[in-house]
């Protein structure tokens, strides 16, 4: 699963880090990093990076409530219906 691929690879780059963001400690976007496990994502990806949850399902829900950000972009990629694969991954987080 090259999405699931992608997800681990930022989890465990960021997580002996302690880095957040989208942007990996290399410099490199969701783009770069989801093509180096494949090239034949359709037109549009997304991504949601999620820190400090007790579990796989507190992490959905805090996403798809996305409190504190009004422009709800977390609930928006989770709902979106032009997205057909998803990639997940849980890793320890130095500061998380």
């Amino acid at each position: 699963m090259p999405l699931t691929e992608a997800a681990e690879y930022m989890a465990l780059l960021q997580g002996p880090t302690g880095e957040v963001g989208h942007t990996d400690p290399n410099g490199q976007n969701l783009q770069n990093r989801v093509e180096r496990f494949t090239t034949s994502w359709e037109e549009t990806i997304g991504e949601n990076i999620m820190y400090n949850s007790q579990s796989p399902l507190e992490a959905l829900i805090n996403l798809a409530i996305d409190d504190g950000l009004p422009n709800r972009g977390h609930r928006n990629n989770i709902l979106n219906p032009f997205y057909y694969y998803t990639g997940v991954s849980t890793q320890y987080h130095k500061n998380f």
